[in-house]
């Protein structure tokens, strides 16, 4: 898909850069998040993966979803627009499970 970054959201205290790649003839999505932490005794980098399952994929958006996918509990939720190459990410609790709901909006490079 390309590199994104994120302009709300993910405000740790660095540099983030994400890319998500898709496969539709395997229905999933893999989300790399890398951030670059700056701190008074130098810079360390964080990275993580995600992979999602493909709920809805049509000429205009992508929808998944990554179940459990932070700590045992939260699910993410991935909707990028192809037309207008931005994709929001959502994390909540599923029933039955506590835990904070959170939103980045990410803007992309070329899809």
């Amino acid at each position: 898909m390309g590199w994104w970054k994120t302009v709300d959201g993910y405000q740790s205290p660095g540099t983030n850069a994400v890319e998500i790649r898709c496969s539709r003839d395997r229905n999933t999505c893999n989300e790399a998040v890398a951030t670059i932490l700056h701190h008074t005794t130098g810079e360390d980098i964080e990275a993580q993966v995600f992979s999602y399952r493909v709920i809805r994929w049509d000429d205009a958006s992508i929808e998944v979803v990554a179940e459990r996918a932070i700590g045992l509990c939260l699910e993410r939720r991935l909707a990028i627009s192809l037309t207008e190459k931005t994709a929001a990410l959502n994390w909540t609790p599923p029933t039955g499970c506590e835990a904070d709901k959170g939103r980045a909006v990410l803007v992309g490079d070329p899809l």
